[in-house]
């Protein structure tokens, strides 16, 4: 979404700078922009964010909350499994 100022929640309130929640659902990442147009300070999402107070960022209280203006979701890559060395075996 390159511009939240044409977005508004159900209850028809303005979606751009209050956003305060990231709601992640399967394979993907989310890309968070505090400008329109995929611009300006960006915020990578990989898990749900309950509450965006409390993550560090750019606004002027020092958080994302209530900033984001666009966002761009992509398929997240698959982490790849960790390869274990190989078991010792037991003495004979």
């Amino acid at each position: 979404l390159e511009d939240f100022a044409r977005l508004t929640f159900d209850g028809g309130g303005p979606v751009n700078d209050r956003v305060s929640s990231v709601r992640i659902e399967g394979p993907v990442e989310v890309l968070l922009f505090a400008d329109a147009n995929f611009q300006g300070d960006a915020l990578q999402v990989r898990d749900s964010l309950p509450n965006l107070a409390r993550e560090p960022g750019p606004g002027r209280r020092g958080t994302w909350n209530d900033l984001i203006s666009s966002a761009r979701v992509t398929r997240a890559a698959p982490t790849p499994r960790p390869r274990w060395p190989d078991s010792p075996r037991p003495p004979e």
